[in-house]
């Protein structure tokens, strides 16, 4: 519980501080009430992944490294907090449909997206990064998008639903809503507006829904395509 409260109060600090272990130390200044850790404490507590040898071999220039444990978990609870959200609003203002849950849900998920949206690129790529190292690292090689909080989003979505497919039908509602959410949220970094990200939501939610069977080749097509943009994306 000291652990989430630390969190929280360090989210408070991202703004000022981005995703970092100063977001942590500022938020442990600022209250006394919070546990008075020091930053070799908050790598011990938030532990990072170990380097990849072979990666960190191909950096050419010396970099201070910092581990990013404490900073990814810092992302990590926004993410938690940002379902959490989005779970309430579907329990506070049910739907009938399937549809008009998926709709409803992601809709709030990328208003909260918004709130947040200055240092989400950079949440993005600590959570890719390959490496225990810090901020210097992350820009030369993350090989890919951690795909994990979109399939987090997808499986609350269903849960709320009362969806019940399964074999290949259970994959391919969750690829969808995936999908779609990945575009959605590198639109919403890309134009930095809500409104416009709403309209395109609406228009993959309609345009797929007709075609989400994992054998429909527009479906496919569709899947196919878009990963290929969001693998593209200058903010992975």
């Amino acid at each position: 519980m000291k652990h989430l409260q630390l969190l929280d109060a360090s989210l408070r600090q991202v703004p000022q501080h981005g995703y970092t272990t100063r977001a942590f130390i500022a938020a442990i200044q600022s209250d006394a009430t919070l546990p008075q850790y020091k930053a070799t404490t908050l790598h011990a507590i938030f532990p990072s992944r170990p380097p990849i040898t072979h990666l960190t071999e191909r950096i050419s220039k010396p970099v201070h490294q910092e581990p990013v444990g404490p900073a990814r978990a810092l992302f990590q609870r926004w993410l938690d907090l940002g379902r959490e959200d989005m779970e309430q609003h579907l329990f506070d203002c049910p739907q009938k449909t399937q549809e008009s849950i998926f709709s409803s849900g992601l809709h709030r998920r990328l208003e909260y997206s918004q709130t947040g949206l200055e240092h989400l690129p950079q949440g993005l790529k600590l959570l890719s990064a390959p490496s225990a190292h810090g901020d210097d690292f992350l820009p030369v090689h993350v090989p890919l998008p951690d795909p994990r909080p979109a399939m987090d989003l997808a499986r609350s979505l269903c849960r709320a639903s009362g969806n019940k497919e399964q074999g290949t039908d259970w994959y391919s509602t969750r690829l969808r809503l995936v999908t779609i959410y990945g575009l959605c949220e590198l639109h919403l970094l890309g134009t930095q507006s809500l409104s416009r990200t709403h309209d395109l939501l609406d228009a993959l939610l309609l345009g797929s829904a007709s075609s989400s069977n994992p054998g429909d080749v527009s479906f496919l097509t569709f899947v196919g395509k878009s990963w290929q943009g969001i693998l593209r994306s200058r903010y992975f």
